[in-house]
């Protein structure tokens, strides 16, 4: 973030002066693709936190807002996050309440909460945000976690999109600008 001024400029420096303008508007365009992928997340955490306040207040859990917040913000971390917001509230319904049966029903709600979020909301969410379809995202993600892992699977949507800015804003120049040599 602390070099990014910089490096754009030592990008544009290498463009000739000819590809100048378009280097210009795909470099602006990928960073608003990439902003509008991060807004969705962070959307997309919001949503998860609403939906989990309403389930463990539905449930009768202590501190229901509190751990519901927490929830929707530890749902940003893949993987670990849904976990991470639901151990406090399992953790007050075991130590508070001494409720196993209110426990295994927020594991419940949590895993329904979940598979909610990552079938339904998400690839929604992304999708709009980052205007490709919700079937692309899901294979970009499948695609992405079978070649290179969890890491593949964090960066296959934001690289999906920087592959389809390029393609588009290149389409669009070749066509406008017709460079040949």
């Amino acid at each position: 973030l602390k070099d990014g001024r910089e490096m754009k400029k030592m990008f544009i420096s290498i463009v000739p002066n000819r590809y100048f303008e378009f280097a210009l508007d795909l470099l602006y365009k990928m960073d608003l693709q990439l902003g509008n992928y991060l807004r969705s997340q962070f959307t997309d955490a919001v949503v998860f936190g609403v939906l989990a306040t309403i389930a463990l207040w539905l449930l009768g859990v202590k501190y229901f807002l509190f751990i519901g917040v927490f929830a929707g913000l530890a749902n940003l971390i893949p993987y670990v996050g849904p976990i991470a917001g639901a151990l406090p509230a399992v953790a007050v319904a075991l130590f508070d309440a001494g409720d196993v049966t209110l426990a295994l029903q927020i594991v419940l709600a949590f895993i329904i909460l979940k598979l909610t979020d990552d079938m339904l909301v998400q690839p929604l969410l992304v999708a709009k945000g980052v205007h490709m379809h919700p079937l692309l995202v899901l294979l970009a993600i499948i695609i992405g976690g079978e070649l290179f892992g969890m890491l593949g699977m964090l960066l296959a949507v934001p690289a999906t999109g920087f592959a389809k800015v390029v393609l588009q804003e290149s389409i669009v120049t070749l066509k406008k600008y017709r460079f040949t040599d």
